[in-house]
């Protein structure tokens, strides 16, 4: 049987024009929460990322069981979509790009963690599940938060949006680790794709890959067949949590 990690704790980051949003959760409490402003020079972006990190993983208890080699947090961060329309819109997305590689270098030297990223409509779709409401948009994303995060209700939109971006990233973080650590138990992940193996696509798909003769072919079969049943365990486990 695989090890399954305990380590309870998530670093959300959402990262903004002028700002880089986190909320970190500890133990399924929100623990810190806050933004880096990015309104300097370029040449100091680096360094405030870095003292805020160290700030965020100077707050963690240190656990009793991890190794050198272990994670001190996961942290995670949503993808950034990039729309190249106009001169400002690329000078826009090389900012938020350099941006992005400095949060990775400095999250994987401070916390030993490479970022997780998501795209926006996983992010959608796990808090829509999680809280049983309706996600279509960043809007209703931040209604949402709104919501469950009252103490921060005096912040102003633009501030509170980063925030609310950063917790949904840890929420999400966090339900996927606990994926993760599902599929390192061996016996349980053996019914579990059993189960999936009676999947109607799933025998077609056997059964067509038996038949054939082509290495070609046979080799896109076998690619869908795993596509397919990776995405029915991961739809298994997930109405699971």
């Amino acid at each position: 049987m695989g090890v399954i990690r305990t380590l309870d704790r998530y670093l959300g980051l959402a990262i903004e024009a002028n700002s880089v949003s986190y909320c970190l959760v500890v133990d399924d409490v929100m623990r810190k929460v806050g933004s880096i402003s990015l309104q300097c020079a370029s040449v100091e972006h680096s360094v405030r990322i870095s003292d805020t990190f160290h700030m965020l993983r100077e707050s963690l208890p240190t656990p009793d069981d991890t190794t050198l080699s272990d994670p001190v947090c996961f942290v995670g961060m949503r993808g950034d979509t990039l729309n190249a329309r106009s001169t400002f819109a690329l000078r826009r997305g090389y900012n938020r790009c350099r941006i992005r590689t400095i949060v990775e270098c400095q999250s994987s030297s401070i916390f030993g963690s490479t970022p997780v990223v998501f795209k926006e409509r996983e992010l959608y779709h796990t808090i829509g599940r999680i809280t049983n409401e309706r996600i279509s948009d960043s809007c209703t994303l931040v209604e949402c938060a709104r919501k469950r995060l009252p103490m921060l209700y005096n912040l102003d939109k633009s501030h509170f949006a980063g925030i609310a971006i950063a917790w949904s990233t840890a929420i999400c973080l966090k339900r996927r680790m606990e994926l993760e650590s599902m599929k390192l138990d061996e016996s349980f992940m053996r019914v579990v794709e059993s189960r999936v193996k009676r999947d109607r696509i799933v025998c077609g798909l056997v059964s067509a890959l038996e038949r054939e003769t082509d290495s070609g072919t046979a080799s896109e079969l076998q690619d869908a067949l795993r596509s397919r049943i990776n995405s029915l365990v991961d739809r298994h486990l997930d109405k699971l949590l």
